[in-house]
């Protein structure tokens, strides 16, 4: 959309350049075939050769910007692809690491079964062990005493002495054929059960060759599963890097985008200078035709044929004897309607015949009809500071300022003038000169269309009073009253001009001006106007909130003031910025880091620009960021003025304090403060102008006060909110309040910017936490001045 913008911007400087040109051809061609013969030979015009080269250059630049533009657009479309590869590439790596990590797990798990069913195997497996020894012990034993029970009784059977005696010492001392037997089928049964335990053993050794080898297995894979894992992370760390430096390039991109901004706002100023120097030339053209005529009557030959017509609805200055714009333009009706609109335009226009004695000529200073039908946008991009008109129609002494050093009645006829003579610095005194008239002229322009809506309002409810009678609310009891009086100051508009009646008066019938509308179609309900458009109304505080009730319980919009909105805003004071209590005191040196306030730490903190933060790039959630009308020239000025006055914003919530000793030992702090507190004064002043153009929209009916409230729009703090910034002290307050924390402090400004931001998200207007910024949680503001359109401007008979 940006781009589309500069495209535009560019479209419109191509066109400008086109007009200069033809009005450069009108305005030479005249010069040539007027001169008379006896005069000395003609010289080139430098003002003609120095607009000429001014138009190249302007179109070569202009030809340079609009290829830059394209390359960065192009650009800008590659970082956004190569973007969205990027986080397309980090979710499948992040997916692959989390089944990665899945899958380790289950093998981890895997291995701590295997290992509890190898130690079970292990103690089984010993505790067989240990019963088979014990069991062949006892057999090894048993088989010894049955030898031996057989040999001792071989013995007794061999003595036949006493036989008697002997079988019945046999009896107690040995044992008998019942315990033999037994003892082998104890015997028996032992060895079964070795047997049985071997086979055991087997199966158990077997088992744990499967379970040692189905470990290693799953030990080789966690190794493979782990590199695999390092090799994601780092594939991701890369991907990041990438992406880091795909929104660095994307940032130096818009950074880029900024400054060609800021080069076609240096072009719009040049066109103005250009436009400046056509006028000039415009002058020199009537001073030398004037001389021309002069010269002619003294040496009695006949004056020249040519007349210069600068009538209000030509594009460029026409002689008489060109083409005429309608048959009825030479009749004497004509003439008279044109010497009618003339004496009513005396009052304003300049005059500038050099003497009474001279030719008479018509002398009404044109309107431009392509500066008047150009929109709002156009307008409001010449000045940023609110130089342009906002949608009026051009004054006289706007369309053509005559340089008084250039033209003026004590000249000689024989004297030569030169438009553009003199230094450079007296051209940058006279452009200061003018830009500062030019805001003049804005600013009372707006008073006068302000003056005069009120006018009208006063004069309809004098004429009307059954109008005033409201309810509380402010409106009538059926709602009308509202509709009525919206309507009202749309009538208004269309009878007294976009800017309430700062037009020409009486313009010729069939040359009227293409006007443009700046009301919308429906006006906002003044029902719901904080506070009320025409008529005061009774508000409950929870409604108005955070306004303060006590200061708007008797004003209006339609007798609002530039003073009432500035230099402060109305809203309660802890409703952005914290307010600072009754006593209070200024934290001293020990309080904070001192010591990183240096020249050195100051324009390091310069160089890493950390006012970007704070650039718009929400959309605003009470209004239409493409609106129309009065609100959109209002928009489109606070976008410019947003964006040139970043710093400003940026340094009024993080203003560190620089002491007199600092100025002493660098005296660059002291220009740099000097520096910081002439930004915010400038931002201040150029606010004050652009509140004209936002008063005047809300009269009109397409905001109130709340339009403010919007994260969209930023605003300084007021002198009793404490928002200075002291570097270091959020941990140098932790450590006094805890010494056993001994929080680490920062080493340079950066570092305690980072501290300050995160403890305070107000010092960067919540545009790096937009969720917690205070309208976030006002529900009157959602949406609130959606659905308005400008009204259609009329169609000219």
């Amino acid at each position: 959309m940006m781009c589309a913008t500069q495209g535009r911007e560019i479209g419109r400087y191509r066109a400008e350049v086109h007009r200069l040109r033809e009005e450069r051809d009108a305005l030479q061609s005249p010069l040539e075939s007027d001169r008379i013969v006896v005069l000395e030979p003609p010289q080139p015009a430098p003002e003609i050769s120095a607009l000429e080269a001014q138009i190249v250059d302007l179109n070569r630049d202009l030809d340079r910007r609009s290829d830059e533009i394209r390359h960065l657009e192009a650009h800008i479309d590659d970082l956004s692809q190569d973007r969205g590869h990027l986080e397309s590439t980090i979710r499948h790596l992040t997916s692959e690491i989390m089944q990665a990590g899945g899958e380790i797990l289950d093998l981890q798990q895997a291995n701590h079964d295997l290992d509890r069913s190898r130690e079970d195997s292990e103690s089984t497996l010993s505790a067989t062990e240990e019963s088979l020894r014990r069991t062949r012990s006892e057999l090894d034993r048993v088989e010894a005493e049955l030898l031996l029970s057989r040999s001792d009784r071989a013995d007794r059977g061999s003595s036949g002495s006493d036989p008697q005696p002997s079988q019945a010492d046999l009896q107690p001392m040995g044992p008998t054929q019942a315990d033999l037997d037994q003892i082998a089928r104890e015997r028996d049964s032992l060895q079964d059960q070795i047997r049985a335990r071997d086979v055991e053993i087997s199966s158990a050794q077997r088992t744990l060759g499967l379970l040692q080898s189905d470990l290693a297995a799953h030990r080789a894979r966690s190794a493979s599963n782990t590199t695999r894992l390092q090799a994601l992370e780092g594939d991701l760390t890369r991907a990041r890097h990438d992406v880091e430096v795909a929104q660095k390039a994307y940032a130096d991109r818009e950074r880029t985008i900024t400054e060609n901004q800021a080069q076609i706002r240096t072009l719009s100023r040049d066109l103005g200078k250009v436009v400046r120097e056509r006028n000039a030339l415009r002058h020199e053209y009537t001073a030398a035709f004037q001389r021309l005529t002069s010269i002619s009557t003294t040496i009695g030959a006949p004056p020249p044929q040519t007349q210069l017509r600068l009538d209000p609805g030509s594009d460029t200055d026409q002689p008489a004897g060109g083409i005429p714009r309608s048959p009825s333009a030479e009749t004497s009706g004509s003439e008279d309607q044109d010497v009618d609109t003339s004496k009513s335009k005396r009052s304003r226009s300049r005059s500038c015949s050099p003497s009474p004695s001279r030719p008479q000529k018509k002398r009404s200073v044109p309107l431009e009809a392509e500066d008047e039908s150009m929109d709002e946008e156009d307008e409001s991009e010449f000045d940023l500071g609110g130089g342009s008109t906002g949608g009026s129609s051009p004054s006289p002494d706007q369309a053509s300022t005559p340089p008084s050093k250039d033209v003026g009645p004590s000249r000689s006829s024989g004297e030569v003038i030169e438009v553009g003579s003199g230094s450079n610095e007296e051209e940058e005194e006279e452009e200061e000169k003018n830009a500062e008239v030019a805001d003049d002229r804005y600013e009372a322009q707006t008073l006068m269309a302000i003056s005069q809506s009120r006018s009208e309002a006063r004069r309809r409810d004098h004429v009307s009073p059954q109008r005033q009678s409201a309810s509380g609310s402010g409106g009538s009891p059926g709602g009308s009253g509202g509709s009525d009086s919206d309507a009202g100051s749309g009538d208004q508009d269309d009878r007294s001009g976009p800017t309430g009646g700062s037009g020409p008066a009486n313009p010729p019938p069939g040359r009227q001006p293409p006007r443009i509308a700046f009301v919308p179609q429906v006006p906002f309900p003044e029902s719901r106007c904080v506070p009320g458009r025409r008529i005061a109304r009774v508000m409950a505080a929870a409604d108005i909130d955070p306004w303060i009730e006590s200061q708007l319980v008797n004003q209006t919009l339609i007798t609002m003031a530039v003073n009432f909105l500035f230099p402060i805003l109305l809203f309660r004071s802890d409703w952005i910025f914290p307010h600072r209590p009754t006593i209070y005191t200024s934290p001293t040196a020990p309080a904070f880091c001192g010591h990183l306030i240096t020249e050195a730490n100051v324009k390091a903190l310069q160089a890493a620009e950390p006012w970007r933060v704070i650039q718009n790039t929400q959309p605003p959630i009470s209004f239409e960021v493409d609106v129309g009308g009065r609100l959109g020239t209002f928009l489109r000025q606070y976008r410019d003025f947003e964006a040139s006055e970043l710093i400003a914003y940026w340094e009024s919530t993080h203003k560190f304090p620089i002491t007199t000793s600092m100025i002493a030992q660098s005296p660059w702090l002291g220009s740099f403060a000097k520096q910081r507190n002439n930004r915010r004064s400038h931002a201040g002043n150029r606010w004050k102008r652009m509140l004209l153009t936002l008063i005047q929209a809300m009269i009109e009916g397409w905001c109130d006060l709340d339009l403010l409230l919007d994260p969209f729009f930023l605003h300084f703090p007021k002198r009793t909110d404490e928002v200075a910034w002291y570097p270091g002290i959020e941990a140098r307050r932790a450590n006094l309040a805890d010494p056993q924390l001994n929080r680490r402090e920062p080493t340079d400004l950066q570092e305690a910017l980072a501290e300050a931001d995160a403890a305070d998200p107000w010092r960067n207007y919540y545009r790096d936490r937009t969720a917690d910024h205070p309208a976030r949680h006002l529900p009157r503001l959602d949406r609130k001045f959606f659905g308005l359109q400008v009204a259609q401007p009329p169609t000219s008979s």
